[in-house]
């Protein structure tokens, strides 16, 4: 899916970055290239283009870094010449000779090639060879503007000549974005005179390249040279309103318009027509040059006026011709824009802010205006295109090329005022906020018409500038509505307000208070449903959206709110009902499509939903932002399964890069533990009365931590049904068939087959084919139903001494031989030669005391005689091969010993466990192991013996970190499998082992973990449920 990603993304990223170096900003243009490298680190072409921003920089050692590399992976022709190139720049000259001498092999007619080799041989002082190779690099790629610039230059060497300079300007006019060509005939143009000339060819260079900032900049030089003061002024107007205020361009300007004195109207357009465009400013030294560029040739006069600007704003604005004027700010713009009127002197007013502009397309429409006949003169209001990346934004729309170049961000939403109005004193500003000319329009009669003109507004893409001007907004409406007789508008104006600054609180409050004067408006409605979805009210935000469509059936912003809140609250096929329909009567609507996709991944329509994030996305919409926002708020909402689903689904699509990963692992390691999952304790109502006998409780699986589970009564609602009962009594006594269909009869099992959670607490282990979980202790791989679970033994910590390093045993076992043939097999290498004829014998022994366990008498003699035998042939504590041991070998299992013998036994183990490096950990007549678990508990190092286990957790868990794993096909070789272990391990390995294996007994197995344990486990059989559900 990458590939397809980047069929997209790389051309455009590319196009981008170019865009940035011309502009001057090569340091972003960097940025952004070693991002899409992090993104697609296989696409030379993003390495090219690093590299040759790097050498115009003249960073060549930075630029080697990057192409370098590169030549491991094999030989390419671009990747040489770029390399050559850093080489040469740096004077390494001989290996830049020999890669040159390479591509030239493969390819006689590299231009780049010809080109280098030129410059080789002319740091050689080979001229003559040198102008050989700069020819047949321009006859290989005639628009080549370096080998032309590099053969003018040689020219020249011996003197200007007419064929020389043609060539410097052949060259220049080839590659005019080459800083280095660029400022190389900007040098010698100038020191020979032809400013005329080079002006003229600068000119055409800056109209084909008008985002270059490096020909801005020479071409301002050659205006200047010549006191051409005024088309110099003009040019760094526009290059200030392109390029921003760098490299010190603003005071050499403001020296120039000293020169040349402010815009002023002329005397006989004064009453006739004349503009006069009137701002407030403070601090807007970023966006004033744009906007004063996208107005200067429509307007007469520039009156600005600043409200108290800590930075520029007054210099930019003085550098446009305007008359500026510091204002005492007193909290009130009405009175701030009526200063500003006061000042005025043309016939017409026309009112911009510092972060619009009127388009180029506009400027006649707006020139129009002013020649009505003095008898229908009138205002006119203006919809403000207000650009914004929030989608969901009241009104919203998509931005379709009208406007090419004034056009951002994802879309925006209309607002509609009157900018443009005859200059009078009667005509003033009105409300501290949100202030108004209409007012003032309507009591002098003035008429107000609609205008076709649009002024677009970039404030809302910023959202530092934006939060900012909110918040201030915010403060002065509140003193407006102190009054209790505040009326509807004014508490519309300040909900809104109190919702921008995310006082979603107090906006409910005001909307309530709304109602109670307009009870059917359905904006109210609309607007309280997006303070709840703030809230994570959802429901209350369903109610109010609910409300908002019944009384505004147009208003599609109140579909969205209510399609959000039934995705939030599980109701996603509704969703997509309610979303379909919004669709078909708006089919570009991104937040729609972006609503859908999500609603289509939960509801396991993958395909569908991840073909409409493509289609947002190809309209530049930020899907993975999209996407990582609605996961947050659906787990949030207690819909883990939901955003588990959404996170899983997109990353089968181009979406799954870094921050879609993190979110996965996010929610499956961290949120995942702290969402609650319902169950239901099924009790023995109902249960055939013919298994209760078999049944015994498991207490510590009845009462589960409320933390982690939440009890239900209702089935229905349950994540779980648990049946907590020991059930391998009822397969011993039944069988296989009668157990399995006993299942299937207990009550709810029908209907809820996959929320039944059963446990097995013995050594059996056959496949039962049902969709329940099953919790084994003896959990075989071969033998794995759909959902069955390793349950592990949840033993007491039995020492809490860390391993030293020292221990007096490297290894011990301590356990009965009888319960598995693999266990006597297993200690066969510690027999001495002479003893292993015996082991035959040993093996009779061991099952005649299984075969004798009904019969007490014969048991006993069989029981005293194997284990006679068995002290005679292991020894307790054997050294081999420098490996310390402890056996203690019980012929019976520890269960069937008496209470006595069981009790010393117990202590024996705590001692000999705490005095050794690790634990033999045999399997027995199953494939699990207690003392696995016991080993663990005590902080050692356990070595497992079993081929067929399924270690609990260990899609979470790294055994390999403190466990050692022995096949059993190896254990004719166990005395050497442990060589190798302690060979390979030294004393600080092993104690960082034994520390490895306490933390998991303590964060995982400890008899205290039981809840998180089930939780955890629980929740990947939901995650694994879902996912084959939306497959």
């Amino acid at each position: 899916m990458q590939d397809t990603t980047s069929k997209h993304l790389i051309p455009d990223l590319l196009k981008e970055a170019a865009r940035l170096h011309q502009s001057g900003s090569s340091a972003v243009a960097r940025e952004v290239l070693s991002k899409g490298l992090q993104f697609a680190p296989q696409e030379k072409r993003l390495y090219y283009a690093l590299t040759e921003i790097l050498l115009e920089q003249e960073q060549y050692q930075e630029a080697l870094d990057i192409i370098e590399p590169l030549s491991s992976v094999g030989f390419d022709l671009r990747n040489a010449e770029l390399k050559a190139e850093c080489l040469e720049r740096m004077q390494r000259y001989g290996e830049a000779q020999n890669i040159v001498n390479q591509i030239l092999d493969i390819d006689q007619y590299s231009a780049s090639a010809l080109n280098l080799k030129g410059l080789l041989l002319y740091h050689q002082n080979e001229l003559n060879e040198a102008a050989f190779y700069f020819e047949k690099s321009i006859q290989s790629s005639p628009t080549n503007g370096k080998a032309h610039i590099n053969l003018a230059l040689l020219r020249l060497d011996t003197g200007p000549s007419e064929a020389a300079l043609a060539i410097l300007k052949k060259g220049f006019i080839l590659s005019p974005h080459i800083e280095e060509v660029a400022c190389t005939f900007h040098e010698i143009i100038c020191d020979i005179g032809a400013l005329s000339e080079a002006e003229e060819m600068f000119q055409d260079a800056y109209r084909r390249y008008p985002m270059n900032k490096r020909l801005a900049y020479l071409l301002i030089d050659i205006l200047i040279q010549q006191n051409k003061l005024m088309d110099a002024m003009e040019t760094i107007e526009k290059s200030m309103a392109i390029f921003g205020l760098g490299d010190g361009i603003l005071n050499p300007a403001l020296k120039i318009r000293s020169s040349l004195g402010p815009m002023v109207i002329n005397p006989a357009k004064r009453s006739n027509g004349a503009i006069s465009l009137c701002m407030i400013v403070k601090n807007e030294e970023k966006n004033l040059a744009r906007c004063l560029e996208s107005v200067k040739n429509v307007v007469d006069e520039i009156v600005v006026v600043d409200t108290g600007s800590s930075d520029r704003t007054a210099d930019v604005a003085k550098v446009y011709g305007a008359k500026t004027y510091p204002y005492n700010w007193h909290n009130d713009f009405s009175h701030a824009r009526n200063f500003s009127l006061s000042l005025a002197k043309g016939a017409w007013i026309f009112i911009l802010d510092a972060d619009e502009v009127l388009a180029v397309s506009d400027q006649n429409l707006l020139l129009a205006l002013t020649r009505v006949p003095q008898t229908e003169i009138c205002a006119y209001r203006f919809t403000t295109r207000n650009y914004t990346n929030d989608v969901g934004t009241e009104g919203w729309q998509a931005n379709n090329g009208g406007y090419q170049q004034e056009q951002a961000g994802k879309g925006w939403y209309p607002s509609e005022k009157v900018r443009f109005f005859p200059n009078g004193r009667p005509i003033r500003f009105e409300n501290a906020v949100h202030e108004l000319v209409e007012p003032s329009l309507r009591r002098e009669g003035i008429p107000i018409q609609k205008s076709p003109i649009a002024i677009h507004h970039y404030g809302t893409l910023s959202r530092e500038n934006e939060v900012k001007k909110k918040a201030k907004y915010y403060s002065l409406g509140k003193e407006k509505i102190a009054d209790k007789h505040a009326g509807p508008a004014a508490l519309i104006e300040h909900a809104i307000q109190a919702q921008e600054v995310g006082e979603y609180g107090e906006a409910l409050n005001l909307w309530k208070a709304v109602l109670e004067h307009c009870p059917d408006l359905a904006k109210a409605f609309f607007n309280m449903s997006y303070s709840y979805i703030q809230l994570e009210r959802y429901d209350k935000g369903l109610e109010a959206a609910r409300k908002a469509m019944e009384l505004g059936p147009n208003l599609k912003e109140a579909v969205l709110n209510l399609a959000l809140c039934q995705i939030r609250l599980g109701e996603t096929r509704c969703a997509i009902e309610h979303l379909d329909r919004l669709l078909n009567e708006n089919p570009n609507h991104p937040m729609g499509i972006g609503l859908l996709a999500v609603a289509y991944c939960i509801a396991g329509h993958m395909e569908r939903g991840l073909k409409l994030l493509d289609e947002i996305r190809d309209m530049g919409f930020n899907c993975t932002e999209y996407i990582v926002d609605h996961v947050q708020k659906l787990n949030s909402a207690g819909r883990m399964r939901d955003a588990l689903l959404l996170v899983d689904s997109v990353a089968e699509g181009p979406h799954d890069h870094e921050k879609i990963q993190s979110m996965r692992g996010t929610l499956t390691r961290t949120q995942v533990v702290s969402s609650t999952l319902c169950i239901r304790y099924l009790d023995l109502k109902g249960v055939s009365r013919q298994i209760i006998p078999h049944l015994k409780p498991l207490d510590d699986y009845c009462n589960l931590d409320e933390q982690y589970f939440k009890p239900v009564e209702n089935e229905k609602n349950a994540d779980f049904i648990f049946f907590p009962y020991v059930i391998d009594p009822v397969y011993h006594h039944f069988g296989y068939e009668k157990f399995k269909s006993i299942l299937r009869q207990l009550p709810f099992f029908k209907e809820y087959e996959s929320k039944f959670v059963f446990f097995l607490m013995d050594d059996i282990s056959p496949k039962f084919d049902i969709d329940s979980v099953i919790y084994r202790v003896n959990h075989d791989k071969r033998n794995k139903d759909k959902n069955s679970i390793s349950l592990p033994y949840f033993v007491d910590d039995i020492c809490q001494i860390p391993l030293s390093d020292k221990p007096l045993y490297h290894v011990n076992f301590i356990g009965t031989l009888v319960t598995h043939v693999l266990r006597a097999y297993m200690l066969l290498p510690l027999l001495g030669k002479t003893k292993l004829p015996l082991y035959d014998e040993l093996l009779g022994k061991l099952d005649t005391v299984l075969a004798h366990r009904k019969n007490i008498e014969t048991y006993q003699t069989a029981m005293a005689e194997a284990m006679k035998f068995v002290q005679q042939l292991f020894p307790l504590t054997p050294t081999l091969q420098g490996i310390r041991y402890f056996i203690d070998i019980s012929v019976e299992q520890f269960q069937y010993l008496p209470s006595h013998i069981q009790g010393v036994k117990r202590s024996e183990l705590v001692d000999i466990v705490a005095q050794s490096a690790a634990t033999l950990c045999p399997r027995g007549f199953g494939v699990q192991s207690i003392r696995f678990f016991e080993t663990l508990s005590a902080g050692r190092i356990p070595i497992l013996i079993s081929d067929h286990y399924v270690l609990p957790l260990e899609n979470l868990i790294n055994y390999s970190a403190f466990t050692w794993q022995v096949d059993e096909t190896k254990i004719s070789n166990l005395q050497d499998e442990v060589l190798s272990f302690f060979r390979t391990h030294t004393n600080d390995d092993l104690i960082q082992k034994a520390k490895s294996a306490k933390d998991v007994w303590e964060k995982y197995f400890a008899p205290s973990q039981i809840s998180k344990f089930v939780h955890l486990t629980l929740t990947e059989v939901l995650k694994a449920n879902y996912r084959l559900n939306s497959a």
